[in-house]
């Protein structure tokens, strides 16, 4: 009897087993169409158009492409901030307070009083070109437009810890923080960016014994889905989430009781702008 009970059990787990690899498989082949399209439009775009210097963010410096863009060589550089400069302040400003758009720039003070050892900021040209083309793409879907593409994209400025990942890796990624790569969050598989600061230092990406790593990115969050109730109702329904609710190109909810975080499905939403060195 108890044999026959523990087989049953193996098959009943067997089962859930295959079903959840499965789910795992369709999830890798949606997000490697999503990519491969993606490059294409990209390949068109760069093709179409001259890619020059005004499409990249004015802080940008040191560059050799802008005149010549080759899509083939993504040209991925850091660059030192120096401490004495408006960047840096500004940069060392957002790091101690809660997210803030770019039309607003009114913001609440948190506590986070660890010691920044160097800011560096990401160009990556490729992954800059990938993640303007999805800001044009939701501004012009905007329902409020402005002279500002990316006031009209919803852009918000938030954090992101890459945990066991090395920051380098997705300094120099194409799709920058690409959601394939996640584990499943109380909203699914995506790039999850923190509005608070000491939650993202949960996040860390721990560099050596006394330093850690994050980043401050740009996220486009277009039309946010809000998702408050169903962290406080269902925690566990939307794990195999790999895309917003129809209509919507983001989710925004509570990931701890006290936190909330947006949360994109697609590579090309989320672009790492500083990577931040600071003291544990």
């Amino acid at each position: 009897m108890c044999l026959n009970i523990l087989k049953h059990d193996n098959e009943i787990n067997t089962k859930k087993i295959k079903k959840k690899s499965a789910e795992l498989e369709m999830k890798s082949r949606e997000m490697d169409e999503i990519i491969q399209k993606k490059s294409s439009e990209l390949e068109e775009i760069i093709q179409k158009h001259k890619i020059t210097r005004n499409i990249f963010p004015p802080e940008w410096t040191d560059v050799h492409y802008f005149d010549t863009f080759d899509h083939t060589k993504p040209g991925f550089v850091l660059i030192d901030i120096a401490p004495s400069s408006m960047e840096y302040s500004k940069i060392f400003d957002i790091m101690n307070s809660n997210p803030y758009k770019r039309s607003n720039f009114s913001r609440t003070k948190n506590e986070f009083n660890k010691n920044i050892v160097k800011i560096e900021r990401v160009q990556n040209p490729m992954a800059w070109v990938s993640y303007y083309y999805t800001i044009l793409m939701l501004s012009g879907r905007s329902e409020k437009i402005t002279d500002n593409i990316f006031n009209n994209a919803n852009e918000y400025i938030m954090k992101h810890g890459t945990r066991d990942t090395d920051p380098i890796k997705i300094a120099e990624s194409q799709y920058g923080i690409d959601s394939r790569y996640s584990e499943a969050g109380f909203y699914g598989f995506a790039a999850y960016v923190a509005e608070d600061v000491l939650y993202s230092d949960g996040f860390r990406y721990n560099k050596c014994h006394n330093l850690a790593q994050m980043f401050i990115v740009r996220v486009a969050a277009g039309k946010i889905f809000d998702a408050e109730n169903i962290f406080k109702n269902n925690k566990e329904k939307y794990r195999n989430t790999i895309h917003p609710p129809t209509g919507y190109d983001s989710v925004r909810g509570y990931v701890t009781p006290n936190n909330k975080a947006i949360m994109t499905y697609k590579p090309d939403s989320v672009y790492p702008e500083y990577l931040i060195t600071y003291e544990k």
